[in-house]
């Protein structure tokens, strides 16, 4: 069912939806306890039920009433997923501010005429004010794509966009809404990719989709060419959109084809994978588009180049660059075999589309601005420009290099003392190993060992024997390890592992009553960053040049995210570790978000991963919190958003 059938049929709430989603999940329940976990009336829930009734019927379930018994599904109810997908696809239109701006922008972007604001209130059941809204928030989304929404008085709106950035814009809101339009079925001899569409089937045909999943498939096996889940996803939507485009009469134009040595073959692939197109869909592909398809194949097979890790400048390049973030023999080859396969795309105009960089730029701070560092390096030396999704790749491959470190930081240093004789300690060594393999094993000592060697770095002490060493915790166990001490084991770790994360400062640690702002009337981030840089400064915590250093930043990607930002500065310009937190009069224009809340960090380049960890857990607690964001911005006084903001950090609920 398309959008313009939105008014032949009946639309589901998404109170209704989570109704149906709580009966499907339960064997049984009651009005009552419906109407408490939606914080309706129990006449409302009895309300709902009628109008799903028939809606249910189509998908072959019942719902079955009775008196003092309860409410209950009976029928195919097996995988509730699918049913509730099924559902929300046929019968819901947007209801939020991002699903109608989505829902406007792929109808401008699937047709080049004008439409009116009255189009999409009546199709959207709002008011045009409302409207007007989303189209303002519309205008700010797109400011830096280079495309735009023109108004007509009389006519209405159109977008202006070339083909390409058209196509570009349909990939990127296919990437908001990712995870749910794949799935595999195992069941069948060979195991099956299906796409189960998006937003009533009119943004892409889930027919042509299917056809191109076997077509790139065959193309694969007769080709011989690996690509990973998502580089073939990715691939057969790139194509799945020139199709219907074709179809429409939208063809991409001044497309040439590459014919560097390195990737030509990619042009023979295109070809090849172009006429399998031709032959299924009965259509002619242009020689432009030829070019088009050669660049996504680029982008999606990396591993047909041929990359070997043998430029040991390129490595001493890394670990300098490095330097300060720190680095391990995993993340150099990592870094290396990423970056040579960018650059090759990247020189041929192939870029990738990376579904996670919001999310990656939000959480993961510290790794994206070292993937930062990385592009303003190579493209400095090299003319390599990446964008922030190529930035937020980088990132994965430096957050798991994190990971690794904050793995090996949590390790409890042991030491195994054992009187009984060489093979028993090594049997008792073997079988810590086997239970606890996260301890570090400095060492297996005799008695006179423990006398002569330094127990400096060591947590914990097991022994065959009483030992009792000040300021180290020491456990006695017998050589063959009985449960019970397995136990006692465990209750030790845990108890290691709290007393160093209370030694530990959080966000708490880093807010200071004077650098805490709200009413601020400032209506420019730019003027706002210099602002804040200016009470940093006269407060005693950074130096000058910090306002030029948290622009620069932002030049490179914005730190703003739904309502708050982030900006921050390089740790040069920071002269002690600082949080400050402003609230703004009325939200402000930050990149593609208005924002309403701004935190300034100031690092220090002292600070240890295990530093850092505890203020980010405190700040993301915070910010993915949307009640705990809204209780800040409503405060009135400076103190008052003090107080609320160390509440929020104490608070563990």
């Amino acid at each position: 069912m398309h959008w313009k059938d939105v008014n032949k049929m009946i639309n589901l709430t998404k109170r209704q939806l989570s109704l149906i989603r709580v009966l499907l999940t339960v064997k049984q329940t009651t009005a009552g306890k419906l109407a408490k976990q939606l914080s309706v009336s129990s006449k409302t829930i009895y309300n709902d039920l009628k109008i799903l009734q028939p809606i249910l019927a189509e998908q072959l379930i019942s719902i079955h009433i009775q008196p003092r018994r309860g409410i209950s599904l009976t029928g195919s109810v097996g995988n509730y997923q699918r049913v509730l997908k099924k559902l929300s696809q046929k019968y819901t239109i947007p209801d939020s501010d991002l699903d109608r701006q989505m829902y406007i922008l792929v109808k401008l972007l699937q047709n080049n005429r004008f439409f009116t604001l009255e189009y999409f209130s009546e199709r959207l059941f709002i008011g045009t004010k409302t409207i007007e809204r989303n189209l303002k928030q519309l205008d700010i989304f797109l400011k830096e794509t280079g495309v735009r929404i023109e108004r007509h008085p009389k006519k209405g709106i159109i977008l202006i966009a070339t083909e390409k950035q058209k196509r570009k814009m349909l990939y990127k809101i296919l990437n908001l809404q990712w995870g749910g339009h794949w799935s595999v079925d195992e069941r069948k001899t060979q195991p099956t990719i299906n796409y189960q569409g998006t937003l009533n089937n009119s943004f892409l045909s889930q027919e042509i989709v299917q056809h191109l999943i076997k077509i790139v498939d065959d193309f694969s096996k007769e080709k011989r060419i690996s690509f990973t889940d998502y580089a073939f996803q990715s691939l057969v939507i790139h194509l799945a959109i020139a199709v219907q485009r074709i179809r429409d009469g939208n063809s991409i134009i001044n497309t040439k084809s590459i014919s560097e040595k390195k990737i030509e073959n990619q042009l023979n692939n295109a070809r090849y994978l172009a006429r399998m197109i031709e032959q299924k869909f009965k259509l002619i592909i242009p020689s432009e588009e030829i070019g088009y398809i050669q660049i996504h194949l680029i982008a999606s097979s990396p591993n047909k180049l041929n990359i070997q890790i043998t430029d040991q400048k390129f490595v001493n390049t890394l670990k300098e660059i490095l330097s300060v973030f720190g680095y391990d023999h995993e993340l150099l080859v990592g870094l290396s075999v990423h970056l040579f396969s960018a650059f090759n795309r990247l020189k041929a105009g192939a870029t990738i589309t990376n579904p996670y960089t919001l999310s990656i730029k939000e959480n993961y701070t510290r790794a994206f601005d070292a993937g930062i560092e990385i592009a303003k390096y190579y493209k400095l030396k090299n003319s390599i420009e990446m964008n922030d999704d190529e930035i937020a790749y980088l990132a994965l491959h430096l957050e798991a290099y994190l990971e690794r470190m904050r793995a090996e930081s949590q390790q409890l240093d042991i030491v195994l003392v054992c009187s009984t004789g060489l093979g028993s300690a090594q049997l008792l060594a073997a079988k810590i190993r086997k239970e606890f393999p996260d301890l570090k094993i400095n060492g297996i000592w005799s008695v006179n060992d423990l006398r002569e060697k330094s127990l400096a770095g060591i947590d914990l002490v097991i022994s065959t024997i009483e030992i009792n060493i000040e300021g180290i915790r020491t456990i006695q166990v017998s050589p063959i390890l009985r449960r019970e001490e397995i136990e006692g084991i465990k209750n030790t770790i845990k108890n290691s592992h709290i007393s160093r994360q209370s030694q530990q400062h959080g966000l708490d640690k880093l807010i200071q009553k004077k650098l805490v702002f709200t009413d601020i009337a400032i209506t420019d981030f730019i003027e706002l960053i210099k602002w804040m840089s200016h009470q940093l400064y006269l407060m005693g915590y950074a130096k000058k040049g910090i306002a030029e250093s948290a622009i620069k930043r932002e030049q490179l990607s914005k730190t703003s995210f739904k309502d708050y930002a982030v900006p921050h500065a390089q740790p040069e310009f920071i002269m002690k570790p600082v949080v400050a937190v402003c609230i703004l009069r009325q939200p402000i224009e930050w990149g593609a978000n208005l924002v309403s809340i701004v935190f300034f960090f100031g690092m220090t380049d002292t600070l240890s991963q295990k530093e850092i960890d505890p203020i980010f857990d405190d700040f993301y607690k915070i910010v993915n919190s949307q009640r705990s964001l809204d209780s800040l911005i409503k405060a009135k006084t400076n103190h008052d958003l003090f107080i609320r903001l160390i509440g929020e950090i104490e608070n563990d609920n």
